[in-house]
């Protein structure tokens, strides 16, 4: 049973790093764990205690159950990284939310002046 916590808490730590695009070093250097327990972590041998499973699930934004409990495919992970990324932003972001909102009640000529203006912001010149 201790075994089944330690995968499912595995994938799960692997997930939120993957969609926040952060390493195992960039964890240590975050929050101050050392290589060697987050390796064992993400490897699925070890488990971290409850308090450092509270410090990760505060770190990322979530529940400490979305990191110790088995999900469905039907759930976020059916989405690509990048739609996980997206989704995150949007739910985690009070800013992008209110962008977002506001954005898609636009008509295409609005959306395209918007985009011309923040690629002018990002000194960018494309249309992404």
């Amino acid at each position: 049973m201790k075994e089944d916590y330690r995968n499912i808490f595995s994938k799960r730590l692997q997930y939120y790093m993957s969609l926040n695009n952060l390493t195992q070093s960039d964890l240590c250097s975050k929050l101050g764990f050392t290589k060697s327990a987050v390796s064992t972590w993400v490897l699925g041998t070890r488990i971290p205690r409850p308090e450092v499973i509270d410090s990760l699930a505060d770190f990322f934004g979530i529940k400490r159950s979305d990191l110790l409990e088995y999900k469905q495919e039907g759930d976020n992970n059916s989405l690509s990284i990048e739609s996980q990324q997206i989704l995150h932003s949007y739910n985690n972001n009070l800013k992008i939310k209110i962008l977002f909102d506001k954005a898609i009640k636009l008509s295409d000529q609005d959306i395209n002046v918007l985009i011309s203006m923040a690629n002018r912001m990002n000194g960018s010149n494309s249309n992404n």
